[in-house]
C-alpha cells in the first residue's frame, strides 16, 4: 500500500515538472508564438478582403416516375434514375457545349487570356455542382425499403450574382431539353416495340383461329360447345320420331280396316248392283295403296 502511493506522488511530481516546463517554453517563445500568430491573421484577414466574392446559383430539378410497364423496361427505382441523370450529364457537358457558354456569356476572362481551352473548361466543369436527393421509400414490387433518387440539385459558382444565375438557367434548360429529347426517343423506341409485340400477337391468335377451325371440322358437331344445341336437336328428334310412330299406327290400324272390307266383298256377274260393288272394290284397293306408300315413307323417316 505504501508502494502504490509512492508512485502516484511521483507522476503527479512529473506531471507538475511537465506543466511548469511548458510554461517556461511558451515564455520563452512568446515573440515567435505572437509572430506566427499575427501573420497567420494577417493572411486571413487580407485573403476574405481581397480574394474576389463567388457567388452559387441552385436550380432544383424534380425526377417524374415513368409511367413504364413492370414487365417491360424497369429496373430498380434509384439505378435507373441515377443511370438517365448520369447520361444526360455526359451529353450536356460535353466540350463544345460548355465551350458555347463559356463564349456566349464571357466566363472566365482573364483565365482565356493566358490559358489553353482545356484548362478554361476544367475550371468551368469545377465551378459546376450536381448532387442528387435520396429518399427512403418502400419498393412497389418487393414490399422492402430502399433509397431513391426525387431530385437532384444543380449549382453554379460565377463572379457576379446575375452571371451564376444566367448560366445556371442556361445548365438547367440544356438538361431539361436532353431529358426531352432523351424520352422522346425512349418512348419511339417502346412504341416499336409495343408494335412489333401486337404483330406478332395477332399472327399467333389468327394460327390459333385457323387449328380450332381444322379441330371444330374434325369433331363434326362434338365439340364441348355444341352439347346444348345438339341436346335441343335430339329432343327435337325424339318428338318427331314420336309423331312418325303415331302415323304409323294410325295407318297400319286403317289398312287392316280396309282390308276386312275387302274380304267382306264377294263378286256379282250381272247388274247393277254389282257394279257398285266393284267400285267400292277399286276404292278400297286405292286407299290401300296409298296408306302401304305413306307408312313405307314414314318408315323411311324415322330411321
Amino acid at each position: 500500500m505504501a508502494i502504490a502511493q509512492s508512485i502516484g506522488a511521483d507522476r503527479s511530481v512529473e506531471a507538475g515538472h511537465a506543466v511548469k516546463d511548458f510554461r517556461q517554453m511558451v515564455r520563452r517563445r512568446r515573440p515567435v508564438i505572437f509572430a506566427v500568430v499575427s501573420v497567420i491573421a494577417v493572411v486571413g484577414l487580407a485573403t476574405a478582403f481581397l480574394w474576389p466574392p463567388v457567388y452559387r446559383s441552385k436550380a432544383t430539378i424534380l425526377i417524374e416516375e415513368q409511367e413504364i410497364p413492370t414487365d417491360l423496361v424497369r429496373s430498380t427505382i434509384t439505378s435507373y434514375a441515377d443511370q438517365r441523370i448520369e447520361t444526360i450529364k455526359q451529353q450536356v457537358m460535353s466540350r463544345a457545349s460548355l465551350w458555347r457558354i463559356v463564349e456566349q456569356y464571357g466566363l472566365y476572362q482573364r483565365l482565356r487570356k493566358g490559358s489553353p481551352t482545356e484548362e478554361v473548361l476544367q475550371q468551368f466543369v469545377k465551378d459546376i455542382q450536381i448532387e442528387v436527393i435520396n429518399v427512403k421509400v418502400v419498393d412497389k414490387r418487393t414490399q422492402t425499403p430502399t433509397q431513391a433518387t426525387i431530385a437532384f440539385t444543380l449549382a453554379y459558382d460565377g463572379e457576379s450574382p446575375d452571371l451564376a444565375q444566367k448560366v445556371t438557367n442556361e445548365l438547367t434548360d440544356l438538361f431539361l431539353g436532353e431529358n426531352l429529347k432523351s424520352r422522346e426517343r425512349h418512348a419511339q423506341q417502346t412504341t416499336a416495340f409495343l408494335k412489333q409485340e401486337a404483330e406478332n400477337l395477332a399472327h399467333h391468335i389468327e394460327a390459333l383461329e385457323s387449328k380450332i377451325a381444322v379441330v371444330k371440322q374434325k369433331a363434326d358437331g362434338a365439340l364441348p360447345e355444341l352439347t346444348q344445341l345438339n341436346m335441343q336437336l335430339l329432343n327435337q328428334a325424339d318428338r318427331e320420331l314420336i309423331d312418325v310412330d303415331r302415323d304409323i299406327r294410325s295407318l297400319e290400324e286403317r289398312k287392316r280396316f280396309l282390308e276386312g272390307e275387302l274380304a267382306t266383298l264377294k263378286p256379282v256377274q250381272t247388274g247393277e248392283p254389282g257394279l257398285y260393288q266393284h267400285s267400292i272394290a277399286a276404292r278400297v284397293h286405292v286407299g290401300l295403296a296409298a296408306g302401304a306408300s305413306k307408312v313405307q315413307g314414314l318408315a323411311e323417316k324415322a330411321r
